[in-house]
């Protein structure tokens, strides 16, 4: 049970008295005070330090407490507030408190903060420290586990993030938190593992929202993301970057980022039920480093020139495995993209609407294996005006298998463009087989078409498609092209 401060009582002025003599309400300034009040206060940190050295659950009184220096929390020792607490940096600080912002450093197993409230300092701190954060699990050589991080609030501007950090940091408990006008929350920075960081609020976030990184041979592994909601941050909504693994980034709401909504480029990650819209760059971003991405929903209001979903390969030696699948891509320029070095890569069960570029795009390096299975790729966006084609398919990567989709136009393209049910490049091996391409309600001046605009494909396979509207194949752009049973699809 939380131990509450010894021989204290609260008056109904909203202050904490000590009858014994122990002047704690010099300390504490009661909640009937506005923040700017707590000017007025005596130094707290001492007596703050005292509770966080005491090795068990403290019960901190209601109050506004100013510190000058940071508070660290040994083995054990959780500060619980009892009702409303505030913590604000005073005029004089010092150490670690001016130089990083470190308001709370918690430095031993088990230990933690719950239900504190930080506010904006009073006066600007000095950041000269390339490393800043409020709150900080983290202490030079030292192993800590189970340390938590729970209810409290970050009311910014002027504080930066709730960071878990180092390789000998485990199992840490980032729950429940508010922050606004703060930097968010680094869940894992150089080799943390195992954090669980769930429904927590981040408002306009001064850098990313949540964050990993894991660099110079430190390794992040099984960090759990969950029920998140994340607004208006300024770069990316969630980040999972460098050598991390195992994370499961699932269930969040990301909105209006000004970077990339999620992106999470480590190894074996599960992106899963999340929801991003209006971000400024990118839905979400994978890596192809054996990676799941599932049932998330991406959209965009407002036509801006960024991609749903996007598999990257990047420049890695060794292409990995992406699997994108039963998501849904509504509104955005370009649904689902993939490039650089992947390996293996399934796009299946996706639903792709609305877009007004493509629907689907695969770009990679030779011998990658592709299969496109079973999506709905529909479009009623409009052809914006520097896109005089729009593609439902589009196709620059060998031995893909196009399988089972259906793809449609549902509004007529700009008077000068053209629509590409299936758009080749200079490929080989593609195979185009049980498709259904729809242009009946298109109400375009030219036909929708299989072909490839000038580029060579070779070797490649169309059989077992059906068409509806007015759908042509120009034969003459496939060199060794097999054609079978294709009803409804002109050949010219």
């Amino acid at each position: 049970m939380p131990k509450s401060i010894p021989d204290v009582v609260r008056t109904g002025f909203g202050r904490v008295v000590a009858p014994l003599g122990m002047c704690v309400a010099a300390l504490v300034v009661g909640m009937a005070q506005t923040p700017a009040s707590a000017a007025y206060t005596p130094d707290a940190t001492n007596q703050l330090q005292r509770w966080a050295r005491s090795g068990t659950t403290v019960s901190v009184p209601p109050g506004t407490y100013v510190i000058n220096e940071t508070i660290r929390l040994s083995r054990g020792s959780v500060l619980k507030a009892d009702g409303a607490v505030n913590i604000v940096a005073g005029a004089n600080p010092r150490g670690e408190l001016d130089a990083n912002g470190l308001h709370i450093s918690i430095e031993g197993s088990g230990a933690g903060v719950e239900g504190i409230t930080i506010l904006q300092p009073r006066k600007p701190l000095a950041y000269t420290s390339d490393e800043p954060s409020t709150i900080r699990v983290f202490r030079e050589g030292t192993s800590i586990s189970g340390a938590r991080v729970m209810n409290c609030r970050l009311l910014g501007p002027g504080l930066n993030e709730i960071r878990v950090k180092g390789t000998l940091t485990s199992d840490t408990t980032v729950r429940g938190n508010y922050l606004e006008k703060a930097a968010g929350i680094s869940y894992s920075y150089m080799g943390a593992k195992g954090t669980r960081a769930i429904r927590n609020t981040v408002l306009d976030s001064s850098g990313n929202g949540m964050s990993s990184a894991a660099v110079d041979g430190s390794e992040s592994s099984g960090s759990i993301v969950d029920s998140n909601s994340i607004v208006r941050p300024r770069r990316m909504g969630i980040e999972d970057w460098g050598e991390t693994s195992g994370a499961i980034i699932r269930n969040n709401r990301v909105e209006s980022s000004f970077g990339i909504g999620i992106s999470a480029v480590g190894w074996r990650s599960q992106v899963k039920y999340n929801t991003v819209s209006d971000a400024r760059d990118a839905g979400i971003e994978v890596a192809a480093r054996e990676t799941r991405v599932y049932r998330n929903t991406v959209s965009s209001s407002g036509y801006r020139p960024i991609p749903g979903i996007i598999a990257d390969g990047g420049s890695q030696r060794v292409p990995g495995h992406i699997q994108i699948v039963e998501n849904k891509v509504v509104g955005t320029r370009i649904g689902i993209q993939s490039h650089g070095n992947v390996g293996i890569l399934q796009v299946r069960g996706n639903k792709v609407l609305d877009w007004w570029r493509s629907g689907i795009v695969l770009e990679a390096s030779p011998h990658a294996r592709f299969t496109v299975q079973a999506n709905q790729i529909a479009t009623r966006g409009v052809n914006r005006a520097e896109d005089v084609i729009r593609h439902c398919l589009l196709v620059d990567a060998d031995q893909a298998l196009i399988d089972r989709n259906s793809c449609a136009f549902e509004t007529p393209s700009s008077d000068l463009g053209w629509d590409y049910f299936l758009k080749m490049g200079n490929v080989s091996g593609v195979v185009v087989t049980g498709n259904t391409f729809d242009a009946s309600r298109s109400r375009a001046s030219r036909p929708a078409v299989v072909g490839s605009n000038g580029a060579h494909p070779v070797s490649t396979t169309i059989s077992g498609n059906s068409a509806l509207g007015d759908a042509v194949l120009y034969e003459s752009d496939f060199d060794g092209l097999e054609l079978e049973d294709n009803p409804g699809l002109r050949i010219i």
